[in-house]
C-alpha cells in the first residue's frame, strides 16, 4: 500500500480561538488523510499546551502551508527544516 508523508502541526490559540501559533510539528507516514486526523486527534487528547485553546491540521508534507492566522515562531520550527519557510 502507498503511504503519503504527512505534517500534523500543532497550535495554542487564544480565547479567541482565531490567533493560533504553531507549538509543535510532527510527520508521519499514512495511507490516507483519516489516518492522520486519527493521530492527530491522539496528539490533542496527549498534549496540554499552556494555551486557552489547542488546535491542529494534517497536511501533506509537499503541500504543508499554515492556515490563515497562524504563525510559526523560530523556536517550533527546531529540528524540522522542511516548514522553516512557511
Amino acid at each position: 500500500m502507498f503511504e503519503t508523508l504527512f505534517t500534523i502541526l500543532i497550535a495554542g490559540c487564544g480565547h479567541d480561538a482565531v490567533t493560533c501559533e504553531v507549538v509543535s510539528t510532527t510527520e508521519l507516514s499514512a495511507a490516507n488523510i483519516a489516518v492522520c486526523e486519527r493521530r492527530l486527534d491522539e496528539i490533542l487528547l496527549e498534549s496540554a499546551p499552556d494555551w486557552p485553546v489547542a488546535s491542529g491540521v494534517c497536511l501533506p508534507s509537499d503541500s504543508a502551508r499554515l492556515p490563515e492566522g497562524w504563525t510559526m515562531p523560530a523556536m517550533a520550527v527546531a529540528g524540522t527544516s522542511s516548514l522553516n519557510d512557511l
